[in-house]
């Protein structure tokens, strides 16, 4: 009899155990859910649409997306357009370098060709 007695105490103070320990990991779980709880709703005030009339946030999202898409698509042209110019530029500077080079020789042969005329009716 001792020993079911013992038996019984070992028992109820296992099961009390039991129930306190769950009892305050419900409790710290009920308070964790409160916190999701508050955020969720905050979240939810800060995508909530409030104009009927305009689009959602997600609908706002999609539409940025696809002019930011447009954008850079944009921007991609124009820099093959850009290397393009550059190409043009550089094919002109070295057409005007050479022709400069050719000129600077003509100006050379006739100052000579000049200063050869001037010495035979000087």
């Amino acid at each position: 009899m001792i020993e079911l007695a013992g038996l019984l105490i070992t028992n109820i103070f296992a099961v009390v155990a039991i129930w306190l320990h769950q009892h305050f990991q419900v409790g710290k779980v009920d308070k964790k859910v409160d916190q999701v709880c508050e955020h969720t709703g905050e979240i939810r005030q800060q995508v909530h649409n409030t104009h009927p009339m305009q689009p959602n946030l997600r609908d706002d999202i999609d539409y940025l997306k696809r002019v930011v898409t447009n954008v850079a698509d944009v921007q991609v042209d124009h820099g093959r357009d850009i290397r393009g110019l550059r190409q043009d530029l550089g094919g002109l500077r070295g057409e005007l370098r050479d022709e400069r080079e050719t000129r600077r020789r003509e100006v050379e042969l006739l100052s000579r060709k000049v200063d050869e005329y001037r010495e035979r009716s000087g």
